[in-house]
């Protein structure tokens, strides 16, 4: 018979993981403190180390299954074990010590196995196999049975932080790539209900009044019919600094996010007669992003990113960049490719510019045609460009818009 050592080492090389299950003894310490004999040659038949974890069960006696073993190992696969350190071993002491987390012997179960196999009960190496890695372990009452479950697997890889840090980037890049590609309906004006043109800013005003961001077209045909209030709400329109500030003031005492944007834009810049307060700027944005304002957002990935006013914080700055982009925000999508593209990951730098440019950003489209003046992007992404951000202005495009713009308004 192989020694334990030579147990130990089949297991590492991914034999199958073991389990007590037995009747419900008063008294499981004796049972454990006995020798015993080394664990039996794993069968191909029931473990295989390229076999995945996930989808299988436990088959315990009198055709009881166990519950589906993704509750029991999140991740990894059989061969994983052999990979683990030697952490298990202290574990494996507390196991002992506790009287109630004892398993009775009697007979023995391996993951995916064919059967029972009669054993005295879990020896040395068994012990280590059964408890590679940091686990908890709970128990699970079933008719004359009583199964010791895993509840919690933590692979190598997760717990030396290489592969896992380096899956999560991956998993975070294709995530970033699989949303944010429609605009949000506060980019639309809420009277026409058509996208407003970028940049907002440019083509659009906001009433402090109802917090609405009305677009150049509305406006011109609300001058035309007389109207001289807000567009939206027909309130009148702030006659100076203080009434403006009082009407912010107002909206942000309801907790309305944008209001409280606007409002740390002003403490940023010092307008409506507010005093310049950087510190109270980035807490105002930080309470509107908390509440879903984007703008807030890209407000504060701009002063994180670049350290305007605070210290400079670029994963912080980025983090807020992403949670805006991944929502549809243009300008936080056209920064993350700017970030990708001085960190020299052109082909990450022309998929975020590709999404902005085809959501109607003119910055993206050219930064896409100067890679392709470099040979950082290919003809036809530049191709596909053009024609996405030819698509999305056109859908932007209404008569009483391009009568404003003709006549300056």
């Amino acid at each position: 018979l192989p020694s334990p050592a030579q147990d130990r080492s089949r297991t590492g090389q991914g034999c199958a993981v073991k389990f007590w299950v037995g009747p419900d003894h008063a008294d499981h310490a004796s049972h454990l403190n006995k020798s015993s004999p080394p664990d039996p040659e794993p069968s191909s038949s029931r473990c295989r180390p390229d076999r995945p974890l996930l989808g299988r069960g436990l088959v315990g006696r009198a055709g009881v299954v166990a519950r589906d073993s993704r509750s029991l190992f999140p991740t990894g696969t059989l061969s994983d074990l052999g990979s683990l350190p030697a952490g298990g071993l202290a574990l494996a002491r507390a196991f002992r010590a506790s009287a109630r987390l004892r398993p009775a012997p009697h007979t023995q179960y391996s993951l995916g196995g064919a059967g029972p196999q009669s054993h005295r009960g879990p020896g040395k190496g068994a012990q280590r196999a059964a408890l590679g890695g940091k686990e908890t372990l709970r128990r699970r009452r079933v008719p004359s049975l009583m199964l010791y479950r895993r509840v919690q697997f933590i692979n190598h890889a997760s717990m030396s932080g290489g592969s896992a840090d380096l899956g999560s980037a991956q998993n975070l890049e294709r995530a970033m790539m699989a949303s944010g590609h429609e605009r949000p309906e506060g980019d639309r004006c809420p009277i026409c209900f058509d996208l407003i043109e970028l940049p907002m800013e440019k083509y659009s005003e906001m009433n402090v009044c109802c917090m609405k961001r009305v677009c150049d077209g509305c406006i011109f045909a609300a001058r035309q019919r007389g109207l001289r209030g807000c567009e939206f709400c027909r309130t009148p329109l702030p006659h100076d600094d203080a009434s403006g500030l009082a009407m912010v003031q107002k909206r942000v005492s309801k907790g309305d996010a944008e209001a409280i944007n606007h409002l740390g834009e002003q403490y940023y810049y010092g307008e409506l007669g507010l005093t310049k307060d950087v510190p109270r700027a980035v807490e105002l944005w930080t309470e509107a992003a908390e509440l879903g304002s984007l703008d807030a957002h890209y407000q504060l990935s701009v002063v994180y990113y670049y350290g305007r006013g605070v210290e400079e914080d670029k994963p912080r700055g980025i983090r807020h960049w992403q949670q805006a982009a991944a929502k549809g925000e243009v300008e936080s999508r056209h920064s993350l490719g700017v970030v990708e593209y001085d960190n020299g990951n052109y082909e990450l730098a022309v998929q975020h510019y590709m999404i902005s440019a085809k959501m109607g950003y003119e910055k993206s489209l050219n930064s896409i045609k100067d890679m392709f003046m470099k040979a950082h992007a290919t003809k036809e992404q530049y191709a596909e460009a053009l024609i996405g951000y030819r698509d999305a202005t056109e859908e932007m495009k209404s008569p009483h818009r391009e009568e404003a713009k003709r006549l300056g308004v």
